[in-house]
């Protein structure tokens, strides 16, 4: 098993957390950025599954914004898809990408 790609992935990730004030604030920026999205798409999917009632009197109006926040606080379901997304989306760039060309292998 051949993990020198990955690690140097996470030396280079590791560096620009570590590298200075400006590095760090943009590697934060863009983990942000990424457990933004990730919540955003994996949140939406639970809310379809799982609350469609809470999105359907947002898109009507009947109900603000905050009700979603309500929703995920008060549903174990959708608190506990909340966390392991945003946790996922934080440590990403620091897990083995997984190399097709070698079945078994990870880079």
């Amino acid at each position: 098993m051949n993990t020198s790609g990955w690690r140097r992935r996470v030396d280079r990730e590791w560096g620009q957390l570590t590298g200075g004030p400006v590095s760090a604030t943009w590697w934060l920026v863009r983990a942000l950025l990424r457990v933004a999205f990730m919540e955003a798409v994996f949140m939406l999917l639970a809310f379809l599954a799982f609350r469609p009632d809470v999105l359907a009197g947002v898109a009507a109006g009947t109900a603000s914004w905050w009700a979603v926040l309500a929703a995920v606080a008060t549903t174990p379901v959708l608190l506990g898809a909340f966390l392991l997304v945003g946790v996922l989306a934080l440590v990403a760039p620091f897990l083995p990408r997984r190399n097709p060309a070698y079945p078994g292998s990870w880079r």
